[in-house]
């Protein structure tokens, strides 16, 4: 079906108006969120710089994801020149421990996104260098998705990939994001499967899809963000698909104002949706897409959160590195 841009099916209509509706808290622990101070711990022997995405695992452990280790020659993005990206290990309480190296494949260009998936593989993305990579805990490299250094656009290449998400049958959706608007999808071992979307405004299309997640009834949620900060646009939006790549809803709040960086999904099915433009974080109900509750002076460039939602963490270059948690 080929819909115009001023045109929406009738679920984005409904899920639009809804956001104008806030559905009681539903907490997993009570009090609001509020910042852990001097979290992580702060070494000047370990500076972090740009700190571009960050994920927590099984054990509590965080993974930091820096860009640059001082400060980006081209920032916020690396100069031909520039040492490589590198994985800063923090323990629960926030202290460093170590830098965590992968063990082959080389290290990061222009380091984006990192995941961990419920095995705790980790997971990242290169722009620069056009590359998802999968590794074990211990930094061997597993799997490696697109060509290194090879910007394209087929069932094998990417341009300049933002973001992933392990879904539930293992399978990996890529947000094909800043050279390419389009989502691909792969089979667990890394066989192509199909890609969807295009440059533009319409349901399915992206302007620079930038992060991805999965809720508990499989639906693939797509950040939209409108463009760089240069174009100055203000008009991005959170768009729900089902894994086939089928356009369901889309989501923005009713202001129309929104530039969605990274969005999440915890254990009970709340959505958060980091919101550069009103420097704030969404709380929605993932599958009716009403609002439950924001944190308000909170945004970045990366954020995850905990599955009980009681912990957000949030990177980038303006944010640093953020842990807000639930009042016990």
């Amino acid at each position: 079906m080929v819909w115009s841009r001023f045109r929406r099916p009738l679920a984005a209509v409904v899920a639009v108006a809804a956001a104008m509706i806030c559905e009681p808290r539903v907490s997993a622990a009570e009090g609001p969120f509020e910042p852990v101070a001097s979290w992580p711990e702060a070494l000047e022997s370990v500076p972090i710089a740009y700190p571009t995405w960050m994920d927590i695992d099984a054990k509590g452990l965080l993974y930091l994801f820096r860009r640059c280790p001082i400060q980006c020659s081209d920032a916020p993005h690396p100069g031909p020149n520039d040492p490589p990206g590198s994985v800063l290990l923090y323990d629960a309480n926030g202290k460093y421990l170590r830098e965590w190296e992968p063990k082959s494949g080389g290290k990061w260009k222009e380091g984006h996104a990192l995941q961990i998936d419920r095995h705790g593989f980790v997971w990242t993305t290169d722009v620069m260098l056009h590359t998802v990579k999968k590794y074990s805990a211990d930094g061997t490299l597993l799997m490696t998705l697109g060509k290194q250094g090879v910007a394209g656009e087929t069932n094998d290449t990417f341009n300049k990939p933002t973001n992933l998400v392990v879904a539930d049958d293992d399978s990996i959706f890529v947000t094909d994001g800043y050279g390419n608007q389009r989502v691909v999808h792969f089979t667990k071992d890394g066989k192509f499967i199909k890609a969807w979307g295009k440059q533009g405004t319409g349901p399915g299309e992206f302007r620079i899809p930038h992060g991805i997640a999965q809720d508990s009834s499989g639906r693939i949620i797509v950040a939209d963000r409108c463009g760089l900060g240069s174009s100055g646009c203000t008009d991005g939006r959170v768009q729900v698909f089902d894994t086939n790549g089928r356009y369901l809803a889309e989501w923005k709040p009713p202001s129309g104002v929104l530039v969605p960086h990274a969005v999440a999904v915890d254990s009970s099915d709340r959505l958060y949706v980091d919101d550069a433009q009103n420097n704030k974080i969404w709380i929605l109900n993932a599958k009716s897409l009403t609002v439950i509750e924001t944190i308000e002076g909170l945004s970045g460039h990366g954020m995850n959160v905990s599955p009980s939602g009681d912990d957000i963490y949030v990177t980038g270059s303006k944010a640093g590195v953020r842990r807000y948690s639930r009042r016990r």
